[in-house]
């Protein structure tokens, strides 16, 4: 079972990071929304999580900078979003076929 929000020894342990990394990664990139937990520990939500091994994949693996993975991240939420809106005007269009149908056969 996935937890709501991990801690910072957690998410380090998880992406195999040290420290300094991601308290760095928290300056660069202003979607991490990290929680005030006890005292002055951090906590990460599983999206937080989620946006750190994208930045880490971009930044050791696919060899972006920290610039081009910033921009990444920009483009695939945009395009999310794009991909969303088409998916709900396609839902929204199904719908109202079927309500076009249901009207006809109370008729």
């Amino acid at each position: 079972m996935k937890k709501a929000y991990y801690s910072f020894p957690e998410i380090c342990e998880l992406l195999q990071l040290k420290p300094h990394t991601i308290r760095y990664w928290e300056t660069e990139f202003t979607k991490l929304n990290k929680k005030p937990g006890k005292g002055a520990s951090r906590l990460y939500s599983v999206n937080d999580l989620e946006l750190l091994k994208n930045i880490k994949e971009l930044i050791y693996v696919q060899k972006f900078t920290l610039a081009g993975a910033k921009k990444e991240i920009k483009n695939r939420k945009k395009q999310n979003l794009s991909e969303n809106l088409n998916v709900n005007f396609d839902l929204r269009k199904e719908l109202i076929e079927i309500r076009d149908i249901l009207i006809h056969r109370k008729k």
